[in-house]
């Protein structure tokens, strides 16, 4: 018996230490209520997620980790 085309895609793009580990997430919004909103869905969808409320502070975050998703309003005073 040959398995299911769902089991054969799980084990070609699942590794270990991707399923296992957090997501990390940055938001860079200067809006609190979007920030906030954004870091609240992306929590439920199980990141990990550090905000910055300004392109500076988002520049800062980025130097000092590495982010699987980042977030950024373009539209910034």
């Amino acid at each position: 018996a040959t398995p299911s085309s769902e089991s054969m895609r799980n084990k070609r793009f699942r590794s270990p230490e991707i399923s296992t580990r957090i997501s990390q997430a940055l938001v860079i919004e200067d809006s609190l209520v979007v920030r906030k909103n954004l870091a609240h869905v992306l929590a439920r969808l199980g990141f990990e997620v550090t905000q910055a409320v300004n392109g500076m502070e988002g520049l800062k975050e980025l130097k000092s980790s590495l982010y699987d998703l980042v977030l950024c309003d373009f539209l910034m005073p």
